[in-house]
């Protein structure tokens, strides 16, 4: 299986882009840097943003998926308007990635979603499932944020003759990841659950990795929502 990787060289995109190789698989790394180098992947250089761009950059290739792992996030964000580029490469870049997936054959777009898109508050002690209501305005200054979510899982899903999945993770933790997690525990800037139960998913980045891998078919991959979660950390308590 050929994929296209969007994102291949941040966070989750390498150890993703491992895992695909390691499994025998084609990868085709999507990234706007020409000075990147994602080892066992040929480069692909674009901007998801510049959509004639884009489209050139993959013009005459092929892939069986393309994943959408793309964030413009160098560190975990602070404020609301950190997330501003992030929002828009999960609102117009997704169009832009569904018009490239179809540019090169793929029948299957996977993409990034989170669990926070269920809303910034307090969910009380009850799990959350893929049949709860997901991307609900609240009128608050997180809606943004909500809102990008919401549409890169209803693009995916609407696309014609293409297999939609969206994957909502947990928060990631272990290899990179857990650098940031520790530097925001650190300065005090990592929101934590109130004691009484609550808790926080959390899912390794490897762990993501794998499922993602799965969701562009090296597995039993299914279209539709999944949610992607190893650990429900209870932060309250454990974390001082």
């Amino acid at each position: 299986m050929r994929v296209l990787v969007a994102g291949a060289t941040g966070a989750i995109g390498r150890p993703l882009v491992a895992r695909l190789l390691e499994a025998g698989h084609e990868v085709l790394a999507l990234t706007r840097d020409p000075r990147a180098s994602v080892p066992g992947a040929s480069t692909v250089v674009a901007d998801v943003l510049d959509r004639d761009g884009l489209l050139r950059a993959v013009e005459g290739l092929r892939a069986d998926a393309l994943i959408h792992e793309l964030t413009a996030l160098g560190k975990a964000p602070a404020r609301y308007a950190d997330m501003a580029l992030t929002n828009t490469l999960r609102t117009t870049g997704t169009r832009h990635l569904l018009e490239a997936a179809r540019a090169v054959g793929a029948r299957r777009f996977v993409t990034q979603s989170m669990v926070p898109g269920y809303g910034f508050l307090d969910h009380g002690a009850r799990p959350l499932t893929e049949e709860d209501p997901f991307g609900r305005a609240r009128g608050v200054r997180a809606d943004p944020i909500v809102a990008a979510r919401r549409s890169t899982e209803r693009q995916a899903f609407g696309a014609d003759g293409i297999d939609g999945i969206a994957l909502r993770y947990g928060a990631f933790y272990g290899l990179s990841a857990s650098r940031s997690f520790v530097t925001a525990l650190r300065a005090g800037k990592l929101p934590v659950p109130r004691d009484g139960g609550r808790t926080m998913s959390w899912i390794h980045l490897a762990d993501a990795a794998a499922a993602t891998g799965g969701g562009a078919g090296e597995g039993q991959g299914r279209a539709g929502v999944q949610h992607r979660r190893r650990h429900p950390g209870h932060l309250g308590r454990d974390v001082r």
